[in-house]
């Protein structure tokens, strides 16, 4: 009866075990939240636009009213709410997600 009792533990044990590896995602990618997204600042002056397809995003910067704009390119990586934007000429950048928002060198940015 004891050697019957613990096999039904074990068996248990075994279920619960197999059960959360099931339930849980293969891999935890924290960039879902941005990747295929845009998102824009508009001021009075000039419109900023910032796209994501991971790992990498493209800002353009238009003057209000102008045909065309600066374009910026590079990678972009997610640690909790803070995304870390690399120029392709190395230069970093933080971004923090607010909410709904996306605030990138004090500018705040609203998904479209």
């Amino acid at each position: 009866m004891k050697n019957a009792i613990k096999l039904f533990g074990v068996i248990a044990l075994a279920a619960a075990i197999g059960f959360s590896f099931v339930s849980c995602d293969e891999e935890n990618n924290e960039e879902d939240w941005l990747d295929g997204t845009t998102w824009e600042n508009s001021t009075p002056t000039l419109i900023s636009t910032i796209s994501f397809n991971s790992p990498n995003y493209t800002l353009i910067r238009t003057a209000t009213g102008a045909a065309s704009g600066t374009t910026e390119n590079g990678t972009y990586s997610i640690s909790g709410n803070t995304v870390t934007l690399t120029r392709d000429n190395g230069f970093v950048v933080d971004a923090e997600r607010l909410g709904d928002s996306l605030e990138i060198g004090g500018l705040i940015y609203t998904k479209k």
